[in-house]
């Protein structure tokens, strides 16, 4: 951890040191600084560390400068390579085509002619049937304007006669270029025969699978009850807030009986079983040959063997358990005195729709282009849009920019919640608080400090992300089990630039790169080593990694839920969308409010956890960074070797200098004692401080 000056410390008199005041520790920074740069000239670079790396750094250690700027000229490049499309897409797009229906005789309405001279009607109109009751879904003619009653009519087709007649009309409303019957006023053997003719009218929306009848009912009460979806976003949230509450206050009882259930379930699993055979005649009835009682003894030892080998794990990497909890803690903490750090996510999906979806409606204007061609078949006329090669190349490109600049957001609401956390944390403490904690000036601050110096590294980022999504998949999974490892002495900085492994490719497409940048000012690939390499060093990266994962799946269910079950219970309770005779209000799909509030509840959920996540690994990295220092800074004439970790050691982390394996296992493996000459400014919170002074004591012993 950072270590305080003997300049920057006072004494009572005793030879004691006194807590300093904010005055104080603000007036002599500079003390600080000049002992790390001291430090740093007398450390010596060796090979597991990365060059120019030789002491971690804290914020304000370097100033913020450009980086990766060239790759903003890739972006502006691949955003002007658009114009030419755009061009075409404007004059000879006609989005109207996705959206027109056709006569029987596959006449576009509102675009080609029903006679000489004169363009079809705008709608679709479903003639009734000829001296029958029913309605005609096998010819339709366009009409110029939806008939509200019965008091007019139309010429029809007559499949009886095959010839045209007068026919009267029913009351319809429009709805999407068709003339729909009110489904209101129908019967119930009507209702049966208005949703057989949504159904038929697929044939004239190119053969779609779903039903449109049904689809136009969903988005009629999805509208209908939008007010009260506005609300699922506020409860989602509500629901946040109060999962992290709950977290705050019952972390510990989660985590450890977790891990208690995680023991007992085996344990209890075997013991079971050779119960059984003990009542069976122990081993002596399983040499015998009895099958039943030999299946128990294994299932019983197994399940015994499980659970002493998970208890004697968890007892090793209890220390890295204790401090991912502190690192959730801490990470609810921040959230508790930043709450305005949760409007990013909002921030982020406004900055998303107002840049994908432009791209997308010109997107879909320019397939518009395209040839518009009438297939009949025995289902009916339906529609196919054909296009040339270059066309379909063109549109692929535009769904590879909208993806691109999706994930470009996406990373840098992670930039800036990274720099925002990295300012709370290294936020010093004075007495028992943080003095000059952030307010959400902080926010408008990360934003001008990305875009000023880091949006090219962004760029670059979000660039890797998006072309290696599927093996970006399997990187995480790699990385979670924890056993993908990379050489540490065989990766040097060459002249024409980094050699990484594959290992380190992958953390390119994480997070890591931005928690580092926002505290060096690095460049994406740099500070991704230096992260990679630091986190390396922090076997509780695994503990946490797989802690937070069980959170956020927690957090998504809980919010998920909320939301639905208050759509649930409101739809369900309120008489209005319960009331079929209520034109306004009643709600013919109930369904598809509750799924819709519970997507909305999961978007929350995913935005919320999101938050969590890169705040929670930003603490840990940070809090990585002091101890890294602390002991950089401590042996800065000898700096310690650490050899590569083997797969067991990295899945399990136990330390390559420890004693065997049997003595790992059994837990008498002799801890490194930890020197403490260096008193250390406070920089994190309590609660984590607590346990890893805890962990230090316990070393000492």
């Amino acid at each position: 951890m950072a270590v305080v000056p003997k300049g920057l410390r006072t004494s009572n008199g005793d030879g004691a040191s006194m807590r300093i005041s904010r005055e104080d520790a603000m007036a002599k920074v500079p003390l600080m600084e000049s002992d790390v740069e001291t430090a740093a000239e007398a450390s010596v670079e060796t090979s597991h560390e990365p060059v120019g790396r030789s002491v971690a750094p804290l914020p304000g250690q370097w100033h913020h400068h450009c980086t990766d700027p060239c790759w903003i000229l890739l972006l502006i490049a691949a955003v002007g390579v658009l114009y030419f499309p755009i061009q075409e897409a404007m004059q000879t797009g006609d989005m109207s085509k996705y959206m027109r229906g056709f006569d029987y005789m596959g006449r576009m309405c509102g675009r080609d002619e029903c006679a000489p001279g004169q363009i079809c009607g705008r709608f679709i109109y479903f003639c009734s049937k000829v001296e029958e009751n029913g309605i005609d879904t096998l010819h339709p003619i366009c009409v110029d304007s939806c008939p509200t009653n019965n008091l007019t009519s139309h010429v029809c087709f007559d499949s009886d006669t095959q010839s045209t007649l007068l026919v009267p009309d029913w009351p319809t409303e429009e709805f999407n270029m068709k003339c729909l019957q009110r489904s209101h006023r129908l019967r119930a053997e009507e209702e049966h025969e208005r949703k057989r003719l949504a159904g038929d009218v697929t044939r004239f929306k190119g053969g779609a699978g779903h039903t449109p009848g049904i689809l136009l009912d969903c988005i009629a009460s999805i509208a209908r009850a939008r007010l009260h979806l506005v609300v699922v976003i506020f409860v989602s949230t509500a629901a946040g807030f109060m999962y992290m509450l709950f977290l705050w206050s019952c972390l510990k009882f989660l985590i450890y009986g977790s891990l208690v259930l995680v023991i007992l379930i085996p344990s209890s699993f075997g013991l079971w079983h050779l119960f059984i055979v003990y009542r069976g005649g122990g081993v002596t009835a399983a040499l015998s040959g009895n099958l039943q009682i030999q299946q128990s003894l294994w299932m019983g030892l197994a399940g015994v063997s499980i659970g002493l080998f998970l208890w004697c794990t968890l007892k090793q990497i209890f220390n890295r358990i204790q401090t991912a909890e502190g690192c959730i803690m801490a990470t609810t903490e921040c959230l508790f005195e930043l709450p305005f750090v949760l409007l990013e996510p909002a921030f982020s999906l406004l900055a998303k729709v107002m840049i994908a979806l432009p791209l997308f409606i010109l997107m879909l204007e320019y397939a518009s282009t395209g040839e518009m061609q009438l297939i009949a078949t025995e289902r009916g006329i339906h529609r196919h849009l054909q296009l040339r090669k270059e066309q379909w190349g063109i549109i692929f490109y535009f769904a590879f920019l909208i993806a691109w600049t999706l994930e470009l957001v996406h990373n840098m609401t992670q930039y800036i919640l990274a720099f925002i956390a990295q300012r709370w944390y290294f936020t010093p403490y004075v007495g028992e608080q943080k003095v000059d904690v952030p307010g959400i000036c902080v926010t408008f601050e990360s934003t001008c400090n990305l875009f000023r110096y880091h949006f090219g590294s962004v760029v670059f980022g979000s660039l890797l992300k998006t072309l290696f999504r599927i093996p970006k998949m399997f990187a995480y999974s790699i990385f979670l089990l924890g056993c993908c490892k990379y050489s540490k002495h065989k990766e040097v900085k060459e002249s024409s630039g980094t050699k990484f492994t594959a290992s380190l490719m992958f953390a390119l497409l994480r997070k890591e790169g931005y928690m580092d940048m926002a505290i060096t000012s690095s460049d994406y690939c740099e500070a991704t080593e230096h992260a990679t390499f630091t986190l390396d060093d922090s076997s509780t990266e695994l503990v946490l990694t797989w802690t937070q994962i069980i959170f956020e799946l927690g957090g998504w269910v809980l919010m998920t839920g909320v939301g639905a079950l208050y759509m649930a219970v409101t739809v369900h309770s309120n008489p209005r969308f319960t009331d079929a005779t209520d034109d306004e209000m009643f709600l013919k799909e109930p369904d598809a409010v509750v799924a819709l509030a519970g997507v909305l509840g999961l978007a929350v959920g995913v935005s919320f956890m999101n938050v969590f996540d890169v705040i929670g690994d930003t603490i840990l990295y940070c809090l990585a960074l002091e101890e890294q220092r602390f002991t950089q800074l401590r042996n800065a004439s000898n700096p310690h070797h650490k050899d590569d970790a083997t797969l067991i050691e990295r899945c399990t982390c136990r330390d390559s200098s420890s004693g065997g394996f049997l003595s790992w296992m059994m837990g008498y493996d002799e801890y490194e004692q930890e020197d403490d000459d260096h008193p250390r400014v406070q920089y994190a919170p309590h609660s984590l401080k607590e346990l890893v002074d805890a962990r230090n004591a316990k070393y000492q012993k």
